[in-house]
């Protein structure tokens, strides 16, 4: 599904919310090689992985920094959160990051272990507000949601 959408955008620059064990990160890495793409995480804490592993992701940019504290002003092809499972956070960073981003990928959207809350329908009310459709994928277990900005991004605007 990442290889899909890199590859249909021509990806050059991702966004990453939420680094951790680096698995999404190593992935992104790999996937971006083909369009010579670059990769930007983002995470509170330093990423879990290999130092071995991390030192050959030659296309990727840590950044130890809080979301919620992050200077971002450059457009991506994709922004992908990954990070708090919080629909109250998964909100705010939606209408912080999300004009920057042709498409937002959105991990874990049915399950959430710290308060019980799905994020669906935080991303249900934010995608309303904004008039933009997107799509769920039952990935795995945690689920996956696409919003498409670049394509509706002037539909609703009049002339």
């Amino acid at each position: 599904l990442f290889w899909m959408y890199i590859h249909n955008l021509k990806a050059k620059k991702v966004l990453e919310f939420g680094t951790r064990e680096g698995y999404s990160t190593q992935l992104f890495s790999y996937l971006l090689r083909a369009t010579e793409g670059h990769l930007y995480t983002v995470d509170l804490a330093e990423p879990k992985i290999e130092k071995e592993i991390k030192e050959k992701l030659d296309n990727v940019t840590f950044l130890k920094k809080d979301i919620l504290e992050l200077e971002w002003k450059d457009s991506v092809d994709i922004l992908y959160i990954d990070d708090w499972h919080n629909p109250y956070h998964l909100f705010g960073e939606l209408d912080r990051f999300a004009k920057y981003a042709k498409v937002i990928l959105i991990h874990d959207i049915v399950q959430n272990w710290q308060t019980n809350e799905w994020l669906l329908p935080a991303i249900f009310s934010w995608c309303q507000k904004e008039f933009l459709p997107f799509v769920a994928y039952p990935l795995n277990p945690c689920g996956l949601v696409a919003i498409h900005r670049e394509e509706y991004q002037n539909f609703y605007k009049s002339e």
